[in-house]
């Protein structure tokens, strides 16, 4: 089982996203997403926004 910050690694691998293009995305500065990156679990509103944004339905982003 993937931990939630593995899974955005790999997402952004698969879509070709940079984190600085997820920072401005999101409006947050791109530390903020590396930290998402090495997290293990993420609360459900995160999950939910990261899913919608990387175009898969949230089962797929906590399951896959």
């Amino acid at each position: 089982m993937l931990f939630m910050g593995e899974k955005v690694q790999r997402l952004q691998k698969e879509k070709g996203v940079s984190s600085a293009e997820m920072a401005v995305a999101f409006g947050v500065p791109p530390s903020e997403i590396s930290r998402w990156r090495y997290m293990q679990d993420m609360k459900m509103s995160l999950a939910v926004e990261l899913a919608h944004y990387f175009g898969v339905t949230l089962d797929e982003f906590v399951n896959g």
